[in-house]
């Protein structure tokens, strides 16, 4: 045989072997999203986040907002805000929450689309994350001082933006791993956004997502240590320019807590809270609780 003739049934044998790849891949997604719309139960019912009162409160974008809320001390209120992932909800701030309550109002918000929020068929968009924290300051907390606000990962984003916006209802903003302070576009993103929300095999997309080792997996990337268990419970039923921009700004602080990473609040609570307090002693302006 000889060399084209070689190379040619190469590429055949090869091409076969592709087409089985691809056949073998098609058949998997299939069956998986077979599997869940007809034995994964979506409608299950959720626990409460936080052991505290939960509330619901109307907006003109986002629909309805779910937040747990303890107002039982006076002060500036301290306003929650989880990330942004598959499986997310206030249960990602429930260590600042049990904290802080008693201490100061405080209130923990699902986002919209996530925990107890409305999940409305739409484009969940930076815009949509954003208004939603401006209505909520605009609607619940009217009235009183500027908010103190804590917001993990991405969430980050969606508050500095809404302090940027208004800055009147944000007094100070607190922001734990951070996003942002990158070069990374918003691409990849857009992109997931379009596979996931495909009606035929989003469903199956998103259950993929948060299969209990799915959630364990991307968990263990977020803890230092053991991942915690409540959080890992809950999930399964519903950056380099940051120290260069601290130091061109004299108003912001960046506390780095060993033995942790994207979880903090969750492995060393304490800590993180006096890192929190101590910030918000020294803001301009500062309230105490009483």
């Amino acid at each position: 045989m000889d060399d084209n003739r070689k190379s040619t049934s190469t590429l055949a044998a090869l091409a076969k072997g592709a087409g089985i790849v691809t056949a073998t891949g098609l058949g998997i997604a299939a069956g998986w999203t077979a599997w869940s719309a007809l034995f994964i139960d979506h409608r299950r019912d959720l626990p409460p986040a936080i052991r505290a009162n939960r509330y619901v409160t109307a907006t003109p974008l986002s629909g309805r907002l779910s937040f747990y809320a303890d107002e039982s001390a006076s002060g500036r209120p301290l306003v929650l805000i989880h990330s942004v992932n598959a499986s997310a909800s206030a249960y990602e701030m429930r260590p600042l929450f049990d904290h802080f309550r008693g201490s100061r109002p405080v209130f923990a918000l699902d986002l919209p689309g996530f925990g107890f929020s409305e999940r409305a068929d739409r484009n969940y968009n930076p815009d949509i994350f954003v208004q939603a924290i401006l209505d909520f300051i605009d609607g619940e907390l009217s009235g009183s001082d500027p908010v103190d606000i804590v917001a993990l990962s991405l969430s980050s984003e969606f508050a500095a933006i809404a302090a940027v916006e208004q800055p009147s209802f944000v007094h100070s903003l607190t922001l734990i791993a951070p996003t942002g302070f990158s070069t990374n576009t918003p691409s990849a993103s857009e992109r997931a956004h379009r596979a996931v929300s495909f009606p035929i095999w989003g469903q199956g997309i998103y259950d993929a997502l948060v299969t209990k080792p799915s959630i364990e997996y991307f968990l263990k990337k977020a803890f230092a240590g053991p991942v915690d268990p409540g959080l890992r419970e809950y999930d399964y039923g519903p950056s380099e320019l940051l120290p260069r921009f601290c130091r061109d700004h004299d108003n912001w602080k960046m506390v780095c807590l060993e033995g942790t990473k994207a979880m903090p609040h969750f492995e060393r609570r304490e800590d993180t809270a006096a890192a929190i307090e101590e910030f918000l002693a020294t803001a301009p302006g500062a309230l105490t609780g009483g």
